[in-house]
């Protein structure tokens, strides 16, 4: 992990960017993907969007202030790294 944080930033009312490209230090020949689990609260109560992507950059729609991430990176031998964090969204 390069320790660098997820970012999300407001678009306009109902969609969010959010990218964790500085967050990992990747390698795109090992095929990275990720599984990603966002919710509005620690513990995901309340779970806003779970998917897996080999993206690093994603448009959400949602009107979510902060947001609690869990995103776990996952290379084609099996190896994976975690990510967790409470962020606030940009406007």
């Amino acid at each position: 992990m390069l320790g660098n944080s997820f970012f999300a930033e407001s678009k306009d009312r109902k969609e969010v960017m959010v990218s964790w490209k500085h967050v990992f230090l990747l390698n795109f020949d090992m095929e990275p993907h990720f599984i990603v689990y966002i919710g509005s609260h620690a513990g995901m109560a309340d779970l806003l969007h779970d998917f897996k992507t080999s993206e690093t950059e994603v448009m959400l729609y949602t009107q979510a202030k902060q947001m609690y991430v869990v995103i776990t990176a996952v290379y084609v031998t099996g190896s994976e790294s975690k990510y967790q964090e409470i962020i606030t969204v940009k406007t």
